[in-house]
This record gives structure tokens, sequence and C-alpha cells, in this order.
């Protein structure tokens, strides 16, 4: 077709034959080149810096009155610094009546010790009282004067016991003694009269008044060598009882004394735990960062446990890029593409743009308020890119283009006129 034209210029337009010679090889030329040459295709996202790691929130575990707020939004803060200072009227309270039942443990502790040494009298100087413990040192002695008065009764009531049988032993041998003296002497006697029977000189029933006195001496004596034995059983038998209240006095009293231990020990790591929440009265930022939040702004306020009270960005976490990209990009990116970040806050013109890689693809589509539909996409900086780059912070603008692969500069032309021409000819 070019040629007919060609053929059909006449003589006198012959001076434009060079320029439009020159004009069709320009355009055979950029068709070759747009043809064979290719440039990035890229994908746009847009978003924010944000660090790796989650935001921290700071909490007070037990709660209480705020009594100092020593940061403000926006502030950079560095690991350790004070951020509030919080009261913890309760702990501090709970305290006070643990230390004051720990003491009472004491005071009981000693009023046991003067119980096993059986001591006559049990006090305490009041100057080494702490406060609140007069009543308990008090009861302590009439608890001590009680339990001693009732123990000397019980041992009262068995010595009593033992004396009456020691001294009904005592008779009993006294009466054995005398009886067998008296035996004897009616033994004497009935020999005696034995022999004045057989001479004649008395009577037959003389003779066997006396025979008849040494035999009811026998049985008396025979009598009290029974008693004797089963006297002195039960003495012995008192005695033991009185050994053994006093040993169950002595076991008792340990037994209690381990019990007040046992105590004394739970209440002394009560008590470490109390004192660790009264001295929690400052809350300490837990990394460098900045204040994003503080949720609690005033000074007298109450604060529930577990409350959160403000939240700090992380700054020494590395930082990377959440961006949403459109979800007709979807088929064009995957985890590894390279991108360019663009912070919008720096002219991209004199700082240049930072390298990444596109690390995440949410699994779907997200929605937020206002109804627009995304997927997000995380990017992580090259380091060596931030080399030399301003500083940049969590909560920063930024612009991406996802390098999604190549195509040449002649598709990329005709691209938009195919797009357009597809919907032109889709049915209404």
């Amino acid at each position: 077709m070019t040629q007919f034209k060609l053929d059909n210029f006449d003589n006198e337009n012959w001076n434009y034959r060079p320029l439009l010679y020159t004009v069709i090889s320009l355009m055979i030329c950029f068709l070759t080149w747009a043809t064979f040459s290719e440039i990035d295709q890229q994908v746009r996202a847009v978003g924010r810096i944000v660090p790796s790691g989650q935001s921290k929130l700071i909490q007070h575990l037990e709660g209480g009155i705020v009594d100092r707020i020593l940061v403000k939004e926006g502030q950079r803060v560095q690991q350790g610094d004070p951020l509030f200072q919080v009261r913890n009227q309760g702990a501090a309270s709970e305290l006070e009546g643990s230390r004051i039942a720990l003491e009472a443990l004491d005071i009981r502790t000693k009023r046991l010790q003067a119980e096993l040494d059986a001591k006559d009298d049990f006090s305490l100087d009041d100057g080494q009282l702490g406060d609140g413990l007069e009543e308990i040192a008090k009861n302590e002695i009439l608890l001590f004067k009680s339990r001693s008065q009732a123990y000397h009764e019980k041992v009262g009531v068995f010595k009593e016991r033992e004396n009456q049988k020691a001294l009904k032993l005592d008779e009993l041998k006294a009466q054995l003694t005398n009886l067998q003296a008296e035996r004897k002497i009616a033994q004497d006697q009935l020999a005696i009269n034995e022999k004045l029977k057989r001479s004649g000189a008395i009577s037959e029933s003389r003779y066997l008044d006396s025979k008849s006195r040494v035999s009811d001496f026998n049985t008396r004596i025979g009598s009290l060598e029974k008693s004797i034995p089963v006297t002195k059983a039960e003495l012995e038998e008192v005695r033991r009882q009185v050994k053994e209240l006093s040993q169950q006095q002595k076991t008792d009293i340990i037994d209690e004394m381990n019990k007040v231990e046992l105590d004394r020990q739970r209440l002394q790591e009560k008590i470490k735990a109390e004192k660790d929440q009264v001295d929690r009265t400052a809350l300490f930022a837990p990394v460098t960062g900045l204040v994003n939040k503080i949720y609690i702004n005033t000074v007298g306020g109450v604060v529930k446990p577990g409350a959160v009270l403000a939240e700090i960005i992380p700054l020494e976490d590395s930082l990377i890029v959440e961006a949403r990209m459109q979800t007709k990009d979807r088929g064009l990116v995957w985890n590894g593409l390279p991108a360019s970040i663009k912070v919008t806050a720096y002219d991209s013109t004199m700082y240049g743009r930072i390298r990444g890689t596109i690390t995440e693809i949410s699994a779907d589509s997200l929605t937020d308020d206002s109804g627009a539909v995304f997927y997000r996409v995380k990017i992580t900086l090259d380091p060596e890119s931030l080399k030399g780059f301003q500083p940049i912070y969590p909560g920063m603008s930024v612009e991406a283009n996802i390098l999604s692969g190549k195509t040449s500069i002649l598709r990329a032309i005709f691209k938009p006129l195919l797009r357009l021409q597809q919907n032109a000819l889709r049915e209404p």
C-alpha cells in the first residue's frame, strides 16, 4: 500500500520522499526496539513503616492509684526509663497485715519456748513490740498462764495420787513389819504353851488359843504380802502417768512450734511477694522505642489490675513496610519479589529509594472500615539500602513499587488500548 502511494507521487512532490523514507525508517526502528526491549513491570502499593515486632503494652499487674506520669505521647524512651508511678494502697495494707502476723508468730514461738522450758513466768518487753502487737502480746501472756495453770493442775492431781499410793505402801510395809514381830512373839508363846500342855500345866483351850493367834497372824501377813505388790504397781503406774503427761505436754508444744515455723515460712514468702507488689510503684520501659499512646492522663486516677497504661513502638526491632495492594494485582505478586520503597517524608529525587523484598502476603483479601478491599503485603527493608538514608520511624507513609517481572515496551504501550478494546466489546 505504501509502495502504491509512492508510485503516485508526481515529480513536483519528489522533494518529500527522503523525509517520508526517514519517518518510515524511524517507525520501523522504534517498533523493532519496542518489541524486543523490556522494562520492569511494577505493581504499586501504599502503606507505612511498622516495627517487625509487636508494640509493647505497658500494664500494671495489681492496679492502683497513678501518682506520676513521666512521659508524653511521641516521646522517645530508652529501655529501663521510668514511665509511670502507681501506688498500690491495697498491697501496702496487706504487707503491713502480714508483717504484724509474722511478728505475732514470733511472739507465739517465744511463748511456746517458755512452756517447753517449763518456766514459771513469761513476759515481753513493751519497747520491743511493734505497732498493733500490744494486744497480741497480752493475749499470749494470758494464754501462757492459762495453759501453765491447766498443766500444773493435771500434774497436781497425779502427784496427789502418787503421794497417796506411796503413803499406803509405807503403811502396808509398816503393818507387815509389826505383824511379823507380833507373830514371832505368838509363835514363841505357842511353843511354851505346847510344853506346858504336855506337862498338864495349862488347859487344852489355852493352848488352842495360842495356836489360833499364830494362825491369825499368818493370815494377816499373807494378805499384806499380796497387797504390797499391788500397791507398788499402782504407785509405779501413777508415776508413769506423770512422766507421760510431761512428755505429752512437750510433744504437743513441739508439734505446735513446728506448725508455727511452717506458718512463718509461708508468711515470709507471702511478705516477699507483697513487698514486690509494693516496690512495683514505678513502671519502666521494656524496650527502647517511641511512646505511641498513653491511655491514662489523670494523676490520681485509679488503674484496674492488668489495665494498659501506654503503648510503646520498639525502635531497636527491625522496621518493615506494611502496605496495601489492589486485589487485581494479586496474580502478579508473590513472596521474594524485589520492591522499591519511596518514603513520602523525604524527596526521592534527593535521597533516593530503599530496596526491599516481599516476605508476606495475606492469605485472603481484607476489608477496612471504609469498605475498601485489599491484600496486606509485608516488605522487609534491605539493611545495606538503609545505610546513609535519612532516619525512618514507625508510622511514616511509603509508596512501594513491586517489581513483578519484565514486559516489552510495545506491550506496555498497547496494554491500555487492549484493555479499552476488551471493555468496549463487552455486552452492557
